[in-house]
């Protein structure tokens, strides 16, 4: 660049001394290397552009790649408390054979926290998944209603001294009409009864088929996010 000012201060020199053959000589190397200058620094510009673009384009990755790892992680941490809270229960098919209206007054102890807290998030699983586990928690509701139900109306332990009293009358009648008629007659409880057994072997059915859906799908986005951190990752760290 010193080389380049000197140049120009003799020009400037040539011309005033009216040195017109140097002043021209001087003016085609200032030419040549404003041009080498020119060119320099067109290319400089490139790359630096071409670097920053492709600068750019690692960070957008980079930023598409930790955002993929986290929705992976969040459906893998989402289908875990879901398995645990569907399957906490494991008594479903025993409790229909032996479910009769003296227990109804006794609370289903399923759980449903992890699917109302998360609710805005099941539709992030699959499509399998969503439909399996609304389903499960959907007959869950419907049994608990159906006990409810039948504590109402059927339970001798449930309600004040006098509900109880007519309650029980009720069951006995209905107990004497169905054997006088050899099972012809059936009691309103025992139909009651029945339905809530029939609604225990349906939710136990959804059970078994969310966790499975839900256990089939864990094992392939786990595999998926060790894909994701490479070769390096930690495997305790799924």
């Amino acid at each position: 660049m010193s080389a380049f000012f000197a140049l120009a201060i003799l020009l400037v020199q040539a011309v005033l001394v009216s040195d017109f053959n140097a002043a021209t000589s001087f003016a085609a190397v200032l030419s040549s290397i404003g041009t080498v200058f020119l060119v320099a620094l067109t290319g400089w510009y490139a790359t630096e552009t071409r670097a920053m673009a492709k600068e750019a384009e690692q960070s957008r990755k980079d930023d598409r790649l930790r955002e993929q790892k986290a929705n992976v992680q969040e459906r893998i941490n989402l289908r875990r408390a879901l398995i645990q809270e569907i399957g906490k229960i494991r008594y479903y098919g025993q409790r229909a054979e032996q479910y009769h209206v003296g227990i109804s007054d006794q609370d289903l102890v399923a759980l449903s926290e992890v699917y109302e807290a998360n609710s805005d998030s099941i539709g992030k699983l699959t499509e399998e998944e969503v439909d399996v586990v609304v389903e499960y928690y959907a007959r869950l509701v419907q049994l608990e209603s159906m006990i409810d139900l039948q504590r109402v109306f059927d339970s001798p332990h449930y309600g004040d001294s006098i509900s109880k009293y007519f309650r029980y009358i009720r069951l006995y009648q209905g107990s004497f009409f169905q054997w006088i008629t050899r099972g012809w007659f059936k009691p309103n409880y025992k139909k009651r009864e029945e339905r809530v057994r029939e609604l225990y072997d349906d939710l136990e059915d959804s059970q078994e088929r969310a966790i499975e859906t839900l256990e089939e799908n864990l094992a392939t986005e786990r595999e998926e996010l060790e894909e994701l951190r490479g070769p390096s990752a930690d495997s305790n760290k799924k």
